[in-house]
């Protein structure tokens, strides 16, 4: 699994995650049990990523302040979180697409 075993920045997830490799080292094991930790997991990541969520600094989201911005040669999922970030900082989105012309 991705990290060490018992990464002290992570303990609740690494603890999870050894329990999981665990279960899967047993045979047989329980498909419910599985499933069950697999969804706590789920569950930790789900928190760290909310936890981490950082507002826009104050001065970025000034120099951003009545500008145009145009977006060339992103992935449209790459553009999604570069529209929801602009979004954060009152900047509506507004999509032109040329996609799938030459």
């Amino acid at each position: 699994m991705g990290g060490q075993r018992g990464d002290s920045r992570y303990p609740e997830i690494s603890t999870l995650a050894s329990a999981i490799h665990e279960m899967f080292a047993a045979h047989p094991f329980r498909i419910p049990d599985v499933r069950e930790s697999l969804s706590s997991l789920i569950l930790k990541f789900s928190e760290l990523r909310d936890w981490a969520a950082v507002p826009v600094p104050e001065h970025i989201a000034e120099a951003l302040s009545g500008r145009r911005i145009a977006l060339i040669g992103f992935t449209s999922d790459h553009a999604d979180g570069v529209c929801a970030a602009l979004e954060l900082v009152g900047r509506p989105s507004e999509f032109i697409s040329n996609h799938g012309r030459s």
